[in-house]
């Protein structure tokens, strides 16, 4: 599988955000009932928020592991997918900030590196550290992403 270096995963990420928060007013749906507003610009600012806590060469604080990092983003880009169906709205606006966005934040963080076995170096001593059902979670979710790329690279 191909891996995006952190630098550029970083500079994605605080990129993208922007662009969801700024989505509503770039894309000229701004108008549109208040969801399909504040779901982008509320995602950015998470997504931006979480790049700045990970303990990498792009974070500020580094308190969140890169690998948690990557599964965040999987969630927020699965969310974005998914959202256009679960909040009942539709049209253009489900293309450009959600679907695409959504789209581009999955293949992120998949592409950056296995989320279960990160190979890049972390301090697991500045690491968040998460209640015991949170890890154990994170640890299915990650087992079952490991399952799926090793189906992928049979093929």
């Amino acid at each position: 599988m191909t891996t995006i270096n952190t630098k550029l995963h970083g500079t994605l990420d605080y990129t993208l955000g922007a662009l969801l928060m700024l989505s509503p007013w770039i894309f000229n749906y701004s108008r549109e009932t208040s969801v399909e507003v504040w779901i982008p610009v509320i995602s950015g600012a998470i997504a931006i928020f979480y790049t700045l806590f990970t303990d990498a060469e792009f974070g500020v604080v580094r308190k969140i592991k890169l690998s948690n990092h990557f599964l965040l983003d999987l969630i927020l880009g699965s969310f974005l997918v998914a959202s256009p169906k679960l909040f009942h709205y539709a049209g253009y606006v489900y293309l450009l900030p959600y679907l695409w966005i959504g789209l581009f934040k999955i293949f992120i963080s998949l592409a950056a590196g296995n989320i279960l076995h990160s190979s890049h170096i972390e301090q697991p001593s500045k690491a968040l550290n998460l209640n015991h059902p949170f890890k154990n979670f994170i640890h299915h979710i990650q087992h079952i992403n490991l399952s799926f790329q090793k189906s992928m690279n049979r093929e």
